[in-house]
């Protein structure tokens, strides 16, 4: 596997829900460098699949400059779109692929699920929620199960869930490769500073 930048950054079409905010936060984001980007849209893509492979096809476009670029939860998508790498649901870990892109990131909530996306091959890990998430109603998992998982499971984990830049040193402490960052970036008044912020409490060298 590429080493991947221990910042990742969820940009969330349902969670924006604005077309135009939306716009902005991507071209936004494909001035930054060192950084993971998920283009996520559970909702759309569960009512429009068409209007999903429209955004993903867009975002591939927005994002051009990215190469660590991961389109979540379909991955004969992502490798006709080019993108680097698909996010996996924690369910589609549970059967096998159809299409395997470059690059597999899953989601986990427990060791039991790590393990299995791990069998599956995904290269990294997004363990939720480690705090109570700023982006919906959730309970928090805590330190403690963080530090279980990392130390249980091989692949690099990313902290994900509540996660503001206070809480990255406690993270890396229990073991995190890295932080996944929803609400904490997509609300911030200036996303390229506040993704300055983690990438120097991350001390990632790029």
């Amino acid at each position: 596997m590429n080493t991947l930048p221990s910042l990742y950054v969820i940009a969330d079409y349902d969670y924006v829900g604005d077309p135009s905010r939306w716009h902005t936060l991507l071209q936004q984001l494909n001035q930054c460098s060192g950084i993971v980007i998920q283009v996520r849209a559970h909702q759309l893509r569960a009512d429009d699949t068409q209007g999903f492979a429209t955004i993903a096809q867009q975002a591939r476009q927005w994002l051009a400059d990215q190469p660590h670029l991961f389109l979540n939860g379909d991955p004969e998508l992502a490798q006709e779109l080019n993108y680097a790498g698909c996010h996996l649901p924690q369910y589609m870990t549970e059967r096998s692929l159809s299409a395997r892109p470059a690059l597999l990131s899953a989601a986990t909530h427990d060791i039991a699920s790590a393990q299995q996306a791990a069998d599956v091959g995904a290269d990294a890990l997004l363990f939720s929620p480690v705090y109570r998430p700023n982006s919906k109603a959730g309970t928090a998992a805590g330190l403690p199960a963080l530090a279980s998982l990392c130390a249980a499971i091989s692949k690099p984990v990313y902290a994900m869930g509540g996660i503001l830049p206070e809480r990255v040193a406690p993270c890396r402490a229990a073991g995190a490769y890295g932080v996944a960052v929803l609400g904490d970036i997509a609300d911030a008044q200036d996303p390229l500073a506040r993704i300055s912020t983690y990438q120097e409490l991350l001390a990632d060298e790029y």
